[in-house]
This record gives structure tokens, sequence and C-alpha cells, in this order.
């Protein structure tokens, strides 16, 4: 019996140690704040778009999940997501490859994009919205500012008139979440192995 449950047990761990990394848990947070000249009444109107760059592959592909984001911001907003589809990506979790994004809108009739800090805004409204690297969930990656911290990047929102206007400020942050039914299993490993200590020390005593 005691052997029974420690193979049951070393094959709930196995099943379990995959399963840290099932889900992509995610939180955009968008600011929006308009300028004098900008209409009262503006808001930001956008799309959030996330990418997948592999190594040696034909740069960042869009993912099927998690989708894109309509964003409607008025002022302030935050979206959370969860991607189960990291099960298909093991890359993101040992950080061989790694996630990106890119947001292009619109704010009182002027074109929106993010852009990460510490860049120079071009001088003229770019064709295409910059494909920003966000990063993988690797424990190095440095993403991860400080260790045990979720991976964050973040940035500002920049709108078109007669040349770059700061609107905006935008951060994302990623984590992983291990399966519920695999924690569950977890535990009821332990509660099993505990219930079978305390039957042998009663035993033991008697």
């Amino acid at each position: 019996m005691r052997r029974c449950l420690m193979l049951l047990t070393l094959a709930l761990a196995a099943y379990v140690t995959p399963a840290l990394a099932d889900f992509l848990n995610g939180e955009l947070t968008v600011s929006f704040f308009a300028p004098a000249n900008f209409p009262a009444d503006s808001r930001l109107i956008a799309i959030a778009s996330f990418y997948l760059d592999m190594p040696g592959g034909n740069g960042p592909q869009p993912t099927d999940s998690p989708a894109l984001i309509f964003l409607d911001v008025p002022d302030r907003n935050v979206i959370a997501f969860e991607d189960p589809s990291l099960l298909d990506h093991p890359c993101i979790t040992d950080g061989s490859c790694g996630v990106d994004t890119s947001v292009r809108g619109t704010a009182g009739q002027f074109p929106v994009f993010a852009f990460p800090n510490l860049v120079d805004f071009p001088s003229h409204e770019p064709s295409q919205a910059p494909i920003i690297p966000i990063g993988a969930l690797a424990l190095n990656d440095p993403c991860r500012h400080q260790s045990g911290e979720p991976c964050t990047q973040s940035g500002q929102l920049v709108a078109y008139d007669s040349g770059p206007v700061v609107v905006g400020a935008w951060e994302i942050t990623m984590s992983e979440v291990p399966e519920p039914g695999g924690m569950l299993l977890l535990g009821t490993a332990a509660l099993m192995l505990a219930w079978k200590h305390g039957v042998r020390r009663r035993r033991s005593r008697s």
C-alpha cells in the first residue's frame, strides 16, 4: 500500500510540474489624457494586437490567442486576459521565444500608436504600428525587473497631429498561472500521504 501511494504521488507530481505554466495571465493597463487642443470629449479608440516572436522564424507572427483587444478608453482602462495557448508554445516558459504587442488607434481624429519607453518618436506618422517586445516567462528574462515579479513592459501612447504628441501611457504584465486541476491533484496527494502517515503512527502506538 505504501509503495502504491508513493508511486501515485510521483505520478501526480509529474503531472503537476508541466502544468505550472499552462496559462498565461496578462493585464493591459491603458491611460489616456487628451491634450488641451484636443476636443473635450476625446477618447482613445484602439486595437491591441499580440505576436509570438520565434527564434529563426519570419519575424513576429500574430497569435490566435490572446485575440485582438478592443480599447475604448475615456481616461483609464485595465483589461485582464488568460491565455491557455501557452500549452502550444513552451518556448515562452524557457525564454527561447517571446511575446510582442502593438497598439494602434485614434484619439480626437488623430492617429495614435504605442511606443516603448526610452525611444525617440518618429517625426511623422508611422505607416505601421511598432511591434514592441514584451518578454517571456523565463525567470531570468529582462522583463522581470526584480526576482519574483511578473514580466512587465510599459511605454507611451503618441498621437500625430503636426508632430508627435504624448497622449497616454500603457503597461502590460505577464505571469504564469498553475492549472487549477493540477493543484487539486497535488493537494489530494498530500492529504493521502498525511492520512497514511497518521494511520501508521496510530498502529505503532497500539
